[in-house]
């Protein structure tokens, strides 16, 4: 009887293992998996950059996201990606500006319980131009009279024409040569931590909510430090930023934002002219030269 109770006992850890093996390896599996390949051509820049991703989660997805910097800042901001179907989703950065020098993005998907999965940071390169060879002292901040501010913003859109005329037709598969509406940029820290140096484009940017910032706890998305570390040298000018450092990002908004998910935020309307700014604030800092 005792040898009975024994193998009886015996076969009850023995289930008891398998039990919380199953289980184990069933909750290992709901983590989303995230599958991509960086291009290999280098980026024309002027132009916005369309990244496809698949991502597959047992359970289905909350968030699919796409965070991206320029070379040179310290913080992410992000887009949500746009839900292709079948596991494939994509998302459209705004237009790298010249001698941006190189891009910098990474994927996050959060599936139903809240899970966060993350990819590796990938890189892709500027490929040289005549028209960023041009584009003189790029790296320094300088000082804009409020009543030529315009005029410098005009100065980019010269460059931005000439930019479409000798590349439009002859860009790598993944840009695109139409600027189409207004892109909805989120970040998850405070916009003056992401000032986006390196982008020129229309675009309306929003902190996102609390129970949505789910980047935070991504490992080693944000640097030590970086999120507390001063401000950015942007120049707000009426509605939009002209963005210091040589390079700008037209920004047509601002305000608190939703929570993310793979649908993606509605962009809002363009205005009649999305590239033209009005200088109205005090303390002007750009070199869109």
């Amino acid at each position: 009887m005792k040898h009975t109770t024994k193998k009886h006992a015996g076969w009850t850890l023995l289930l008891l293992i398998l039990t919380l093996a199953f289980f184990a390896g069933g909750s290992a599996a709901q983590a989303a998996v995230i599958n991509h390949t960086a291009p290999a051509d280098k980026y024309i820049p002027g132009f916005r950059v369309l990244l496809d991703a698949g991502i597959n989660s047992p359970i289905g997805l909350l968030a699919a996201r796409c965070y991206f910097k320029t070379k040179g800042d310290k913080n992410f901001a992000f887009v949500d990606m746009f839900d292709k179907g079948g596991g494939k989703y994509q998302a459209v950065l705004p237009a790298p500006w010249v001698n941006s020098e190189a891009v910098e993005y990474l994927f996050l998907a959060v599936d139903k319980e809240k899970k966060v999965t993350r990819s590796p940071v990938y890189t892709i390169e500027e490929g040289q131009t005549q028209e960023a060879a041009a584009w003189k002292d790029a790296g320094q901040v300088k000082e804009v009279r409020i009543d030529t501010m315009q005029e410098k913003i005009e100065d980019c859109e010269a460059v931005r024409r000439q930019l479409l005329k000798n590349h439009g037709k002859n860009l790598p598969k993944y840009q695109t040569a139409k600027s189409g509406d207004a892109l909805a940029i989120q970040t998850e820290i405070n916009k003056d931590l992401v000032p986006l140096n390196g982008f020129y484009d229309n675009a309306a940017i929003s902190q996102v909510a609390k129970g949505a910032q789910y980047g935070l706890g991504a490992d080693g998305l944000y640097q030590s430090g970086s999120i507390f570390a001063g401000h950015s040298t942007a120049f707000w000018v009426g509605t939009g930023v002209v963005v210091a450092g040589g390079t700008a990002l037209a920004l047509s908004g601002g305000g608190g934002g939703g929570g993310g998910g793979p649908k993606p935020t509605p962009s809002p309307k363009p205005t009649p002219s999305p590239y033209s700014l009005t200088a109205n604030t005090p303390s002007p800092s750009s070199n869109c030269k």
